[in-house]
């Protein structure tokens, strides 16, 4: 079923072929070698959430949660395709309980005396044209 929906979602959704590989990839690290050789509709809940759990307790919130979203598409096809019953889609983004990804901020220059001087000091440089364009770009 999951390589069904892929092959559908890879034409449907005009996906490059290096993400195709990395959504497939994922299932087939984190998913198939634990449930890949069971019917959909026999698979457990918790058997989704042990797999879930493999790359969150190394540290992979992110491919964990990114996995999981796969892995909602497989059952919402699924059900599309009339594999499954409505009632047995168990898998939701709340599968797992996992935490939201940490979000990062990036520094910022707050005085305006030095965000002055940067935009001097960026005025002045006299390197290569693409850098120049770019460094004028960037600033607030």
């Amino acid at each position: 079923m999951a390589r069904a929906w892929h092959t559908s979602a890879k034409k449907d959704q005009e996906w490059s072929e290096d993400y195709a590989q990395k959504v497939i990839r994922h299932l087939e690290i984190h998913i198939f070698p634990w449930v890949g050789h069971k019917p959909i509709e026999t698979i457990l809940p918790t058997e989704i959430v042990q797999c879930l759990y493999r790359p969150k307790d190394r540290g992979n919130l992110e491919t964990a949660q990114r996995v999981r979203e796969a892995v909602q598409h497989v059952y919402q096809y699924a059900v599309d395709v009339g594999a499954l019953e409505p009632g047995k889609n168990l898998v939701n983004k709340n599968t797992g309980g996992l935490p939201p990804p940490c979000s990062r901020h990036f520094a910022a220059i707050t005085e305006p005396a030095k965000l002055g001087q940067l935009l001097r000091d960026i005025r002045n440089y006299h390197g290569h044209f693409i850098t120049r364009s770019a460094l004028r770009l960037a600033p607030p």
